[in-house]
């Protein structure tokens, strides 16, 4: 699996009603980076994300993982929503 790719297991249909509240959110919301050689760039946080039986498959902007540091599932989720801009 790619390093920009998380998958979620919602623990009910409550939680995953509330990780796809996040998820419709993310889609259209995007984060501000400053590269190392100065130069500013906008990326949009998320490519897609799907919902299967029993888990959601998250896959992330290449480059926004990285800069969010190395959390896993609901960690990057929750760094992801708190550093976006809708």
């Amino acid at each position: 699996m790619s390093s920009n790719v998380v998958s979620i297991k919602p623990d009910s249909l409550e939680d995953q009603e509330q990780l796809e509240a996040q998820l419709s959110f993310l889609q259209k919301a995007s984060l501000r980076l400053m590269h190392r050689n100065g130069t500013k760039a906008t990326l949009l946080v998320l490519e897609r994300w799907k919902t299967s039986d029993d888990e959601i498959q998250i896959v992330f902007t290449p480059g926004v993982v990285e800069a969010l540091g190395s959390l896993e599932g609901r960690e990057l989720l929750k760094a992801a929503m708190n550093a976006a801009t809708a």
